[in-house]
């Protein structure tokens, strides 16, 4: 974010009202900017409750804030009398939807009750979502397949394609036959699953970074574990990640409000670096459904809003610890401005300042650094670490 629109958006978020806002938005861009801004917070928002947030029979559908609090200042509006916004809703499946689906369509023995399963698919009919599972495939993408898991993942994909159709009868989910272009689109969102690298690098640091965390968090001769924590993604990632370097200041004071989240690596178990990684993803949904939100809203005339569905519980809870409270897309980018930032956890001026001013040696550093290799390091350490804790408490 450059200095300029730095300043602006401070003076958005010190704001009164909405109408002040909209006011100094006005006053600092035209339509030509081509800047959207979503306030997340706004009382006197029009959009109706079928946005809201849902919890149905377990199953929930939510998005990065409570979308019915949602106020749009767009460039493209500013000057103009109406600024009516057509918005709709996108939902990103995550993996254990996909294969409760799977099981659904295909008369499989499942482990949930039908008929709750039935009522949270109706709900998704019924109120006009659009489907995406790209995040789904990404997760799956970054580990070996099998054979078996072939198989799996072709029967998961050809159910998500039929439930995507309009004529998809929930109470006959077997009778529907795809069209030979449903089968094409089929076999893209499968080949998907192969033959290219699909793992972030984002996501690569962010694997470091929580790897790193755990073993700070575990070792008591370090006292300020944040700036320890800090100063290793700084100068040795060469990334910057204030969104979960919040959450990991939570995670280092035990914080209750991150309880759900980061309870399976509180400290060394069987499992531990699958935890870790499993815990990395469940917040890397985060910057997907901004993404998303990005992606889906540049240089377009209508908005629409991401949403993420799960049975697991983490992804609502790391909404609430942190809410957003703006989102920024201008000049292909997106930025998240939430309720607590670095300055709020952080009191190392030394650090911030690295933070603030080191953001272009850090861009042409960044692809200097093998995160591949830094990664298997970590969790080689992790493991050894583990095997000792379990040898000395036989």
């Amino acid at each position: 974010m450059n200095k300029d629109l730095k300043i602006i958006i401070s003076s958005l978020i010190e704001a009164e009202n909405t109408y002040e806002q909209n006011k100094i938005f006005e006053n600092n861009f035209s339509q030509s900017d081509n800047i959207k801004i979503f306030l997340f917070d706004e009382d006197r928002s029009n959009v109706p409750k079928s946005f809201k947030n849902r919890k149905i029979n377990g199953y929930k559908i939510f998005g990065l804030a409570d979308y019915t609090k949602l106020w749009v200042l767009d460039s493209k509006h500013i000057g103009r009398f109406s600024r009516e916004l057509k918005i709709g809703k996108v939902v990103h499946f995550d993996l254990n939807i996909l294969t409760y689906l799977n099981k659904y369509i295909n008369n499989f023995k499942q482990n949930t009750n039908t008929s709750d399963f039935i009522e949270y698919l109706k709900f998704l009919k019924n109120n006009q979502f659009n489907y995406n599972i790209s995040t789904a495939i990404m997760e799956r993408s970054i580990s070996p397949i099998n054979t078996t898991s072939k198989k799996i993942w072709s029967e998961i994909i050809i159910s998500y394609v039929k439930f995507s159709n309009l004529k998809f009868d929930i109470f006959k989910p077997g009778e529907l036959l795809l069209t030979e272009f449903e089968y094409r689109w089929a076999k893209e969102i499968y080949d998907s699953l192969f033959g290219k690298e699909q793992e972030l690098i984002e996501y690569k640091a962010l694997s470091c970074l929580f790897l790193k965390a755990f073993l700070i968090k575990n070792d008591k001769k370090i006292k300020n574990k944040l700036d320890v924590l800090l100063q290793y993604s700084l100068d040795v990632l060469n990334v910057y990640f204030e969104l979960e370097s919040v959450l990991i200041y939570y995670y280092f004071n035990s914080d209750n409000a991150t309880k759900k989240t980061f309870k399976k690596i509180e400290g060394y178990s069987k499992k531990t670096v699958t935890n870790i990684l499993n815990t990395t993803w469940d917040i890397f949904h985060i910057r997907l459904m901004e993404k998303s939100l990005l992606y889906d809203n540049q240089n377009k005339n209508d908005i629409v809003l991401s949403y993420f569905s799960s049975r697991d519980g983490a992804y609502n809870e790391l909404d609430k610890i942190n809410p957003i409270k703006m989102f920024v897309i201008y000049d292909g980018q997106g930025f998240a401005i939430r309720e607590k930032g670095i300055n709020d956890v952080c009191s190392n001026e030394e650090i911030l300042k690295k933070v603030e001013e080191e953001r272009e040696m850090r861009r042409n550093n960044v692809n200097k650094v093998n995160l591949e290799k830094e990664k298997k390091n970590l969790i080689n350490y992790i493991e050894d670490k583990q095997n000792l804790f379990f040898k000395n408490n036989l």
